[in-house]
């Protein structure tokens, strides 16, 4: 009888937890292209938001700036060649946020919409931007209700991307202008190849193949990948350090910088010296051995007492 209470009162409780919710919420369109946009003016538009649940739902809304890979897409790949890369998520000011969407239903073939609304917001094209297409996704997230937990299951996000084209000529280059030993970091030696953007637009940067050769002009050192933003007009230093196995002196190096749309190369020489400081490697932790007090002996010979009162009970 014991277990069949036991049965009935855990079957009762997982009754008592919340079922779990998804949803999935779409967007429509999925793109805006504004066309061209001088600095300092401003657009208003909007999209919608759907979604076929029928629970009460808020949904806050985000904006991210858009990397260059959207833009492989057939559509849009000859936009590449003047994209900027400059961080345009704050040129979106939404009229609402958070939103509630309402209950109206649609019928479409594609199925059924139960809740949807349309989102109105600004596009804010500051004086400092620069010329050429930018790229903004908005994306629609579902709010965790109160008293949901983890039971609140998003199947799926989908986002709308704003597109704009600000006035003026938008050029992709750049320029190795060295590569150079920038110091030890304890045995460790920071080497920099060092880039300056000499077009019109931010790029995303990164340095590969990084190649460090002997007198007979075999690779000693290939270095790993450095990433960075380069703006225009800016030098930036990708620098990455790597443990020189090699004795002092001048070495041959060579360095491939890419940007997506194009790649410079550059070879030069740099100068290998000693570390300042050596640093010894670190002994490894001892283990640490519990020390068991008197206290801890007594829970084995407790559980034992409590096994041989039940047996007599059961008896």
């Amino acid at each position: 009888m014991s277990r069949l209470i036991l049965l009935l009162t855990f079957m009762s409780f997982l009754l008592l937890l919340p079922h779990a919710s998804a949803y999935q919420l779409g967007v429509s369109p999925s793109v805006i292209n504004v066309g061209e946009l001088d600095r300092g003016s401003s657009r208003v538009l909007h999209f919608f938001v759907t979604t076929q649940s029928t629970d009460d739902l808020v949904v806050s809304l985000s904006t991210e700036n858009v990397g260059l890979d959207y833009l492989k897409k057939p559509d849009y790949a000859k936009l590449m060649q003047n994209y900027s890369e400059q961080d345009a998520s704050s040129w979106i000011e939404f009229i609402n946020n958070p939103i509630t969407l309402e209950y109206s239903p649609i019928d479409k073939n594609d199925g059924n919409i139960n809740r949807w609304r349309k989102v109105n917001f600004i596009l804010k094209i500051p004086e400092d931007a620069e010329p050429g297409y930018h790229a903004v996704s908005l994306t629609p997230s579902p709010k965790i209700p109160a008293g949901y937990g983890t039971t609140f299951n998003i199947v799926s996000l989908a986002s709308v991307v704003i597109l704009v084209n600000v006035p003026g000529n938008a050029l992709r280059s750049g320029k190795i202008l060295d590569i150079a030993s920038g110091g030890y970091l304890g045995e460790r030696l920071r080497v920099n190849t060092i880039f300056q953007n000499t077009g019109t637009v931010t790029m995303n940067i990164k340095a590969d193949n990084v190649n460090i050769y002997d007198e007979n002009g075999d690779a000693i050192h290939t270095l790993g990948t450095v990433f960075g933003v380069s703006k225009p007009g800016e030098i930036t230093e990708l620098g990455i350090t790597f443990k020189p196995e090699m004795g002092p002196g001048e070495y041959s190096a060579d360095a491939t910088v890419y940007f997506e749309t194009g790649k410079e190369f550059k070879e030069a020489t740099i100068y290998v010296g000693q570390p300042t400081v050596t640093l010894n490697e670190p002994e490894p932790p001892k283990p640490i051995i519990p020390n068991f007090g008197f206290e801890w002996l007594l829970i084995p010979l407790i559980i034992i007492i409590a096994f041989l009162i039940y047996r007599r009970g059961s008896d």
